[in-house]
């Protein structure tokens, strides 16, 4: 469903779109499995049904849930894409080296930013790249960025954001369409009983 919304948006297949419509907030799969589709708080109230039969119609379902968003998924693309430029073009820099990883969190609609040193002097330096940063959410890692060229079968990669492991890159084909399941398993960190596997 979720390509399906994306090439809505003008997506070419397995792509993302060059631009997300104002009202589009992220989606997600949450806990029950559900697929929710966010909306931005000011299309929410006043054009809902009209965005849920628009959705229905491109994901060709009425088994998803909207929810409100505080920010749209443009303007947090963008936001990160600032923070991106400045990484990319400062390499040296102090904000640079101690910036371990960015992610959009689409459940929360939130950007999280993570660094090796989250005190509040180094919270500021970053937050100075933006010209607002309300959608801007900081934790503190120990953990440097893992680049990966190749993704194998049962590779091991580990959430930033939630800290669990996952196993990965599956080869799947699904209505013809080739990809791979980017999480097959995934566990909390040192847990070893069966009980802290979650299936995906």
């Amino acid at each position: 469903m979720y390509n399906d919304l994306l090439m809505s948006f003008g997506a070419d297949e397995g792509m993302e779109p060059d631009n997300y419509p104002e009202y589009f907030g992220g989606a997600y799969i949450n806990e029950k499995g559900d697929f929710v589709v966010k909306i931005e708080s000011s299309f929410y109230d006043k054009q809902r049904s009209g965005i849920e039969r628009e959705i229905e119609i491109s994901v060709k379902s009425k088994n998803f849930i909207t929810e409100t968003a505080t920010y749209s998924f443009e303007y947090l693309t963008t936001t990160l894409e600032t923070l991106s430029e400045y990484l990319i073009n400062n390499p040296e820099s102090e904000i640079t080296k101690n910036v371990s990883g960015a992610m959009i969190v689409d459940d929360k609609n939130i950007i999280l930013i993570e660094l090796y040193d989250a005190s509040q002097v180094n919270v500021d330096k970053v937050k100075s790249l933006f010209k607002e940063s309300s959608s801007i959410t900081f934790s503190e890692t120990s953990e440097g960025l893992c680049l990966e060229t190749n993704l194998n079968p049962g590779a091991l990669l580990r959430s930033a954001y939630t800290g669990y492991y996952g196993s990965v890159a599956y080869r799947v084909k699904k209505n013809g369409i080739a990809g791979f399941i980017t999480a097959a398993y995934s566990k909390a960190g040192n847990v070893n009983s069966a009980l802290g596997v979650t299936r995906y």
